[in-house]
């Protein structure tokens, strides 16, 4: 067996570019996880801080 492995020519494929929404779609995601990891962080260092406190 050989080790490598063609594709012909008619068989090529272009990778699709995202549309619009895709990419809306995916901002909104990131945004939403770093707010949620903000949160956390925050949320944490309270009930750290608390602990501390108390």
């Amino acid at each position: 067996m050989t080790d490598n492995i063609t594709v012909p020519a008619s068989d090529h494929v272009e990778p699709d570019e995202f549309d619009k929404a895709s990419q809306a779609g995916w901002a909104w995601f990131t945004k939403f996880l770093l707010i949620n990891i903000i949160l956390c962080a925050i949320g944490l260092l309270f009930v750290g801080a608390l602990t501390v406190w108390s």
